[in-house]
């Protein structure tokens, strides 16, 4: 017999170790050769893993594929876009994939990802990706060999990135007049009564206004786009017929949950986000700066309507994030397989649109000192 622990979550939270930086100036496009060696190891948590390498390679903790990481000198504070160009791939040996770690995470193209930042009062751009596919017509898992990296200016043309450098208020709004936090775990549209506003003490309801951030946490790097406080948000103020807010009217806002959803677009589907450090979100409603942002209504659109459908995409998600296998860092997991080596987790879709495909993602880990594996089925057939 032998120990082994084993925990699943349906979600993949995202992690990087060994960031090696290089820096090359704006406007001139460079040429990228990527050294791969068959197989690397690296050791984690006291194990140790066969990946795909190339020199000077960081590491996905999540999926524990190489990933290559540039930072990119602005002379100006404009948005660009990093344009990949005249890429060269090479076919990744299938004894070699049978070894390396990670192989089902490999998406269909390259994708690219970008973050502006500050370094040394020079504006930056950060740039990673992941120098692997799977080619969509063959199936074959593809490595970039050699590859160039230019600038081009943004979708949205030239945006000032000033938000990104100007100095911070003196003092948070928060720092004065009268203030109620009021705490969002879902998103949807919220309402708040006359009355349940009048209970709070405030004289004049009609004049209250309403803060927040909406949902997601705040950008990780600290030279990454940000508001440096609490931004305005429009309420809709139901007034009856009167037009007059008083008992019975109510007010109407939208609230983001602290969890956000994201479409990937490599695999065609939305990952949702989970919060690392609360699961609420909050925002804040004052009565002290006079009436504020207000949702009107739109005028009906004229002429018939050019699309119908009665159908829409559901996105359905469990993660319970219980254990933290380290006991370190934000890689967290769920139901823990030991004793109880076979659970299920029931999904209620009603209405299923009969024909169309199901995508499904689960993440697992294992600590053992002998191979384990999971099988995962659905209305009882493996999958």
């Amino acid at each position: 017999m032998f120990p082994f622990h084993r925990y699943i979550r349906l979600l993949v939270l995202s992690g990087f170790i060994l960031l090696p930086v290089s820096i090359f100036s704006q406007p001139d496009a460079r040429q990228f050769t990527l050294n791969w060696s068959p197989l690397g190891q690296i050791r984690l948590d006291g194990k140790n893993f066969d990946v795909l390498h190339f020199q000077g390679a960081s590491f996905e903790l999540n999926t524990l594929l190489p990933k290559f990481y540039e930072v990119i000198k602005l002379t100006n504070n404009s948005e660009y876009e990093i344009e990949l160009i005249n890429p060269v791939y090479y076919v990744i040996d299938n004894e070699i994939l049978k070894k390396a770690s990670g192989i089902n995470d490999i998406p269909a193209e390259v994708v690219i990802s970008q973050s502006p930042a500050t370094l040394r009062k020079q504006p930056v751009l950060q740039v990673e990706l992941i120098p692997l596919r799977r080619n969509s017509r063959t199936g074959q898992v593809e490595a970039l060999s050699s590859f160039s990296l230019a600038l081009k200016p943004g979708a949205k043309g030239l945006k000032s990135m000033q938000a990104i450098q100007q100095e911070p208020p003196e003092n948070s709004l928060l720092s004065s007049g009268s203030w109620f936090k009021i705490r969002v775990d879902e998103d949807g549209i919220y309402r708040l009564r006359y009355e349940d506003i009048l209970s709070l003490g405030i004289n004049d309801p009609a004049s209250v206004r309403l803060y927040g951030h909406g949902g997601g946490m705040l950008p990780i790097y600290n030279g990454a786009e940000r508001y440096h406080d609490l931004q305005e948000n429009a309420l809709y103020m139901n007034a009856g017929s009167d037009e007059t807010f008083g008992p019975g009217d109510y007010i109407l806002f939208y609230g983001r949950s602290p969890h956000i959803r994201k479409y990937d677009a490599a695999n065609g589907f939305f990952q949702k986000h989970i919060h690392a450090y609360s699961n609420g979100n909050y925002y804040f409603l004052t009565p002290d700066l006079g009436p504020g942002k207000r949702i009107t209504e739109a005028p009906a659109p004229a002429g018939p309507a050019n699309y119908s459908t009665g159908e829409f995409d559901e996105c359905l998600h469990h993660e319970t994030e219980d254990i933290n296998v380290i006991k370190s860092g934000s890689e967290w997991y769920g139901e823990h397989f030991d004793i109880l080596l076979q659970q299920s987790f029931p999904f209620s879709v009603p209405n299923l649109v009969a024909g169309e495909s199901v995508t499904m993602k689960v993440s697992v880990i294992a600590r053992a000192t002998a191979q384990t594996s999971f099988q995962v089925s659905a209305n009882q057939s493996l999958l």
